[in-house]
């Protein structure tokens, strides 16, 4: 699935509802953005970090990204 970003953040320009619609309510989607911006802020950092002490870029992003991956799904009330 391809996401319109806000580059290079890749905050999305719109979070999409479980109905496939984008959320029109401002508030959410400044909040849901400042999170996703402060999350990718300290992903950043621990990249940057990480490659310093001498870790493999690619591997940082392999950790990272299976981090997502991981991640549990939401209470089932909420999700799809």
């Amino acid at each position: 699935m391809s996401i319109t970003t806000h580059s290079p953040s890749c905050i999305p320009a719109s979070w999409l509802g479980r109905d496939g619609t984008p959320l029109s309510e401002e508030e959410k989607i400044r909040e849901l953005n400042g999170y996703a911006e402060e999350i990718r802020d300290h992903m950043q950092h621990l990249l940057e970090q990480a490659v310093q002490m001498g870790v493999s870029e690619n591997f940082v992003r392999i950790v990272l990204s299976d981090m997502v991956a991981s991640m549990e799904r939401p209470n089932k009330q909420f999700s799809n």
